[in-house]
């Protein structure tokens, strides 16, 4: 490269970072008491301490797009205000070494290998692999007479039935 010519991020002399491509991060925070903070991706690039602001779409899930090399792989991890997300041992996780001690870090993980076009993750659930569940509202109480096996959030309407007592006098 010579001259005022300049090596891109992406080893082109006088290149202008066409291997770039736009990569949104989505994270469902419906189960979770979103920080005043908000929330935040970090670990893009290798900066663990600087977090990129994720923007609400209004419905808890949030996104933060970011331009990244192809062919390039980066870990990263989701925070809410001060509060890491847990991802220790899932399967979308990748446990980072960095000094081959035994000790590092769990943290997601992005593979760009043969990807050149522009990607959005789909969502997950904050500290999961998956999206968030829905919520199904409904008794959760199997003692209830009215119990719900499909509800995973109870609304407060479980009605029970007693046979009244005999022979109490």
């Amino acid at each position: 490269c010579g001259g005022g010519a300049v090596v891109d991020d992406c080893g082109e002399c006088g290149g202008s970072n066409a291997c770039f491509i736009s990569v949104t991060f989505n994270v469902n925070m419906a189960l979770e008491d979103v920080s005043e903070d908000g929330v935040s991706l970090y670990g893009i690039g290798g900066d663990w301490s600087t977090g990129i602001s994720m923007t609400d779409d209004d419905s808890g899930t949030f996104s933060a797009t970011v331009s990244l090399a192809s062919e390039s792989f980066h870990l990263y991890k989701f925070k809410n205000g001060g509060s890491w997300e847990d991802v220790d041992n899932l399967e979308c996780a990748w446990f980072d070494d960095p000094d081959g001690d035994g000790f590092g870090y769990w943290d997601r993980y992005l593979n760009l290998a043969g990807v050149t076009e522009d990607l959005s993750i789909g969502s997950v659930c904050f500290g999961s692999c998956e999206d968030c569940a829905t919520e199904i509202l409904g008794c959760t109480d199997p003692l209830a007479d009215n119990y719900n096996d499909e509800a995973n959030v109870d609304d407060g309407t479980c009605e029970y039935s007693y046979d009244d007592p005999a022979n109490l006098f």
